[in-house]
C-alpha cells in the first residue's frame, strides 16, 4: 500500500486501472509527465513483488480534456 502512495505521489497519474482477464495495468498521465519509462519500471517491480509476474504495463499520455478509453 505504501508503495502505490508513493507511485501516486511521485507521478502525475489520471487514472490507473488493472485487467487480469488480459494481465494489463494500464495508466493515463498527462502528455507533460516525462518520467513515463520510471513510471512504467515502477509499475512492473510492484506487479511482479505483488504475485502479477506476466502482466504488461501501459502508460499512455493524454491531452487534458480527452476521454479515456480502454
Amino acid at each position: 500500500m505504501e508503495e502505490g502512495n508513493k507511485v501516486f505521489n511521485e507521478y502525475d497519474i489520471i487514472s490507473l486501472g488493472v485487467n487480469p482477464n488480459n494481465k494489463t495495468i494500464k495508466v493515463h498521465v498527462p502528455i507533460e509527465e516525462e518520467q513515463r519509462n520510471e513510471l512504467v519500471y515502477s509499475l512492473a517491480q510492484m506487479a511482479q513483488k505483488h504475485g502479477m509476474k506476466d502482466y504488461e504495463v501501459i502508460v499512455r499520455a493524454i491531452r487534458d480534456g480527452y476521454p479515456i478509453s480502454n
